[in-house]
């Protein structure tokens, strides 16, 4: 004699065993509970140190890296055919827990970062120009020629 423990039913809603698709359900409430609230922002945000503003103009692409509390020598700027990778290391200035009490809150993040970004076109080092000054790193990367929009006119004849 065999039992069915879990018997294998189709509903029109779903093709799933229902085992599957209580999994299914408890998967979308934690998907909504974590991303609908700010309840973990920091997991929400990992991968997106630093903030970038990204501007084009018929000239170039700027960039500005907002890097706060970074120094020049702890940041590089890494160009491999169209992609620029900023990256660096936040270090912290203490971590004695003694001297700072216990932690309530601690939202301040230390440790390695890099962020990636592609560009429409390769980019040429020589042509681009990078400052940083108040914790914003700016780029200017001039774009190719063929890249520079010129306007043309186009005459307009009868037929």
């Amino acid at each position: 004699m065999t039992f069915n423990i879990l018997p294998f039913k189709k509903r029109a809603s779903s093709n799933l065993i229902p085992i599957m698709s209580i999994q299914q359900q408890m998967n979308e409430v934690f998907d909504r509970f974590l991303t609908d609230w700010d309840v973990f922002p920091s997991l929400q945000n990992i991968d997106r140190f630093p903030s970038l503003n990204v501007s084009e103009t018929d000239k170039e692409v700027s960039i500005q890296a907002e890097l706060p509390g970074m120094e020049e020598k702890d940041i590089k700027i890494e160009v491999n055919k169209n992609q620029l990778t900023i990256k660096g290391e936040r270090k912290s200035e203490s971590e004695d827990k003694d001297k700072q009490g216990t932690w309530w809150v601690k939202e301040i993040s230390y440790g390695n970062f890099s962020r990636t970004l592609s560009l429409p076109f390769e980019i040429d080092s020589n042509k681009t120009k990078a400052s940083f000054s108040k914790g914003i790193l700016t780029l200017a990367i001039e774009k190719p020629t063929e890249m520079i929009s010129q306007s043309k006119t186009i005459p307009i004849t009868n037929k």
